[in-house]
């Protein structure tokens, strides 16, 4: 994934290559998932990784904990990002009167 990148986008895509492991036999326990779909993430989700190693440690990940828990991340971002800008135009605003 690309910084920028769509997460939903993301998680969607590797529920996909999930599933087509499916008909082949292929299984995934859920740390290999975790791991693989917190490798599929941006450079930019590095402090997020590392907060979840670092929390969870030598214990066994759960794919749709942390699959949540990185889509409810990529919410936070997305507001803090729109009250960042809503703020910044009202500013702009503010200065300009």
């Amino acid at each position: 994934m690309s910084d920028g990148a769509s997460v939903i986008d993301n998680t969607n895509e590797f529920n996909s290559l999930l599933s087509r492991l499916v008909p082949v036999d292929i299984k995934c326990d859920d740390t290999v998932q975790t791991m693989l779909f917190l490798s599929s993430l941006a450079d930019s989700w590095s402090e997020t990784i590392t907060a979840v190693a670092s929390r969870y440690g030598t214990t066994k990940l759960i794919f749709e904990g942390i699959k949540d828990l990185i889509l409810s991340e990529d919410v936070h971002r997305k507001n803090v990002k729109e009250s960042t800008s809503s703020y910044q135009a009202l500013k702009v605003q503010a200065k300009g009167l």
